[in-house]
């Protein structure tokens, strides 16, 4: 039984060919194999001028239906090339047939216990002159079945916290903006606030500085007016005619 979503391949390795039959008419054969399965199709290149030839090539199928491969059949033909007939100028054309081989999906060997196998070529018909064998390995794969998606429900869910997150950093950014002014006022106005009574405390400096010539000026004034007032007799007597006092 295969997992539910696994997928499974039949890779079908063409090695090699011995013995065929000569169809150029020089004597040897420019072959190639065409392989079918479970409604595909694949194809080896072309060996020019080799009764014997060799390919080495992996050919893979892919499974529709693994319960019912056991019940398929891989059928391999094998054909000597026109083309290539046509470019070795032996002046015959057209494409002829080598031999044929049926295998059943129930002998495919699970992958790493797959073997080389010769299987004789088998006529198309009675009139075929068919000769020869060819090599193969034959085995199939279960790859495992791929990660599910994420729902589309969950994608949009999944970029809802982000869109959100988003918004909010845009918001705090925002209010973190006028905070920031604000902050950056406040020393000002507290440098403000310092400055003033300063500045008042110097206005009234100033006014104390002035007031003090003026008091000075006051005091002297007073003084002069004392010395320039002549001093008064401490009686009428002295007052009057000094000769009268000698009396």
């Amino acid at each position: 039984m295969v997992a539910e979503g696994a997928r499974r391949r039949v890779v079908v390795e063409v090695c090699n060919a011995r013995n065929l039959m000569p169809k150029d008419g020089q004597g040897t054969a420019c072959a190639y194999a065409v392989v079918d399965f479970d409604g595909q199709r694949r194809r080896t290149a072309t060996r020019p001028r080799d009764l014997n030839p060799q390919w080495g090539e992996r050919l893979e199928f892919l499974v529709h239906d693994p319960d019912a491969m056991a019940s398929e059949t891989l059928e391999l033909n094998l054909y000597n090339d026109k083309k290539a007939i046509a470019a070795t100028g032996s002046g015959r054309r057209g494409g002829t047939f080598l031999g044929k081989v049926k295998v059943a999906g129930a002998s495919f060997a699970k992958a790493g216990d797959e073997a080389l196998v010769y299987y004789p070529l088998e006529k198309r018909s009675v009139f075929s002159q068919i000769k020869g064998e060819i090599g193969l390995k034959i085995w199939f794969v279960d790859d495992p079945p791929p990660p599910p998606a994420a729902p589309a429900a969950e994608e949009k869910g999944a970029d809802a916290p982000a869109a959100d997150k988003k918004e909010a950093l845009a918001e705090a950014k925002e209010e973190k903006a006028p905070d920031a002014a604000a902050a950056a006022a406040a020393p000002a106005e507290e440098k403000k606030a310092e400055a003033a009574p300063a500045e008042e405390k110097k206005a009234e400096e100033a006014k104390t500085e002035e007031k003090k010539p003026e008091a000075a000026e006051k005091k002297d004034d007073k003084g002069s007016k004392k010395k320039d007032s002549p001093k008064m007799p401490r009686n009428a007597s002295e007052s009057l005619n000094p000769h009268q006092h000698a009396r």
